[in-house]
């Protein structure tokens, strides 16, 4: 039996939303710093302590500092494999810069994959190439499943 494997990385009708973002996490988060070193704005990004509205109108603190860069809303697939060459592209380039971060001790860096699916279940594929690619560029890789 033949299996044309060539479009296993391309739409998928299981798929209602997916995304792929790069986070940095910690208590030392100096936004702007990171945003002049990696080149890149932030889609996302605040230091501890730094205050902000609740829902309710309500002040409050953050709890620690946060980064992210994401293929949301730019990349208008539901191949994941499409979201995460976005973040490489991105990325891979400041892979030198990045390594500092994964090596410091207070810092947590991460790559978080967010699957939607259109119906109860599914789930997505991505080559062994982008994931292990992936991983050179953070600590841990986070999935999100929402069924």
């Amino acid at each position: 039996m033949n299996f044309n494997f060539r479009n296993i990385f391309g739409e998928n009708s299981a798929c209602r939303k997916t995304n792929v973002t790069f986070r940095l996490i910690g208590d030392g988060i100096v936004p702007v710093e990171i945003t002049k070193e990696i080149e890149i704005n932030a889609l996302r990004s605040f230091a501890k302590g730094e205050v902000y509205k609740t829902k309710r109108g309500g002040d409050r603190s953050r709890s620690t500092g946060h980064w992210s860069i994401s293929s949301e809303n730019i990349i208008k697939s539901t191949s994941t494999e499409d979201h995460a060459q976005y973040i490489l592209e991105q990325l891979e380039p400041k892979a030198k810069i990045i390594n500092k971060y994964i090596k410091a001790p207070h810092i947590r860096v991460s790559i978080i994959f967010w699957w939607e699916a259109s119906d109860e279940h599914g789930g997505f594929t991505l080559s062994s190439d982008t994931l292990g690619r992936l991983c050179q560029l953070c600590n841990d890789v986070d999935y999100q499943f929402i069924g």
